[in-house]
């Protein structure tokens, strides 16, 4: 079992127990996943809305895509966030998965792979998206409520009595509101992590989350605030370190084919996020600024384009790792601040099971084998006892 100091240096360590090769899988497969969802459906949004709103072809952006500004119609505007809300659904999931994963490795247990947590993300991950589901129809409901109040005072005279009537369980209707957009927000942040070390379903989270909220929002607040801050700046070291090997690799692959090159990164520009900017740069350092296309080049630009994306999915998974294993120790001091206990001592259902799987079989006994009657020495017939006997 891993020993925590159990403050703030824990959380700040949290890059370094992200550090795992099985997480970082976890989190790419994941960061993949969400990505293409999330593409797919931008794709089908701009396809089926007619106007193509959001594709500028002078200026790529990734995946050719470039948000400007809400001019989807009602069909790409639904498909857009049906999009993006079944690429939540895949991260919260595989955070669900992540934290599974390195609660295990706190735990002490190194056979828990990826396999296992990515059934145990779809299992139980599904009780977050449940929860955070429900708490928006209630958000909705009440939203909609407050229009039918409105509407109803458009009536003269009657409606002005009856917003008068209504202000006050609006003010109601207004903080139950405000309480439960501040629950979803506790459960999207750290939901994951307290069902991977709690196995609770989503009224247990419910009651968690809120309890959290309610005794500790202050210290959860510090928590989120250093997460946030450790996540980014890993993010920003690591796009840095990305975006300087890239550099140096093309700059010395362009040596004595800077042509072939720049059409390789002009390609690849077309479908990775931040090459364009890089392109910008080696034109600028470009001794030959024309040159051809051939087709060779353009296969060499895709496969570019493919590396480089799946460099960037492991980089993201590592990010992604670097958040839940955060979450993960700000629910474990949360736990222990308010309880006393160690979230880490507590039996989960794998423990419970390896326990017993580890019990020994109790053997039954064999049942006796019947014996037969030993046989008498001296045997006599019935028919001599009971026949009468001669007289002398």
């Amino acid at each position: 079992m891993a020993e925590l100091r159990w403050d703030v240096r824990d959380i700040l360590g949290a890059p370094r127990l992200a550090m795992e090769w099985q997480a970082i899988r976890t989190g790419m497969l994941g960061s993949l996943m969400a990505a293409v969802i999330a593409g797919i459906f931008t794709y089908g949004a701009v396809i089926l809305d007619g106007s193509l709103p959001m594709f500028v072809a002078s200026h790529p952006a990734p995946f050719g895509l470039r948000a400007t500004g809400p001019r989807l119609g009602a069909v790409g505007l639904f498909l857009f966030v049906l999009g993006i809300a079944l690429g939540l659904f895949v991260v919260i999931i595989t955070e669900a998965a992540l934290a599974k994963l390195l609660y295990r490795r706190l735990k002490g247990d190194v056979t828990f792979d990826a396999g296992a947590a990515w059934d145990y993300g779809r299992a139980h991950g599904r009780a977050v998206v449940f929860l955070l589901a429900l708490l928006a129809v209630l958000l909705l409901a009440a939203f909609a409520i407050g229009l039918a109040a409105s509407l109803v005072g458009r009536i003269p005279i009657v409606g002005d009595v009856w917003l008068g009537i209504v202000v006050l369980p609006g003010l109601v209707l207004a903080l139950g509101t405000f309480a439960i957009l501040a629950t979803a927000v506790v459960i999207l942040t750290i939901g994951p992590a307290v069902v991977g070390a709690t196995d609770d379903d989503w009224l247990d989270l419910l009651i968690r989350c809120g309890s959290i909220l309610w005794s500790q929002p202050w210290r959860w607040l510090l928590y989120e605030a250093i997460i946030l801050a450790v996540t980014a700046l890993t993010a920003l070291f690591v796009a840095g370190l990305f975006a300087a090997s890239l550099t140096a690799v093309l700059t010395v692959a362009g040596t004595f084919a800077p042509g072939k090159v720049l059409g390789m990164v002009l390609i690849a520009s077309r479908y990775v996020p931040g090459l364009p900017g890089l392109l910008l740069h080696l034109l600028s350092n470009a001794t030959v600024l024309s040159f051809a296309i051939a087709p060779a080049t353009y296969v060499a630009g895709l496969l570019m384009a493919l590396g480089v994306l799946l460099v960037l999915a492991g980089a993201a998974g590592y990010c992604m790792s670097v958040w839940a294993s955060g979450q993960l120790i700000a629910y474990a001091l949360l736990h222990r601040a308010q309880s006393g206990h160690d979230i880490l001592a507590r039996e989960d259902d794998i423990d419970r099971r390896a326990a017993i799987a580890a019990e020994p079989v109790p053997q039954q006994p064999a049942a006796p084998v019947p014996r037969p009657p030993a046989a008498s020495a001296t045997t006599t017939s019935p028919a001599s006892d009971t026949a009468p006997k001669e007289p002398a």
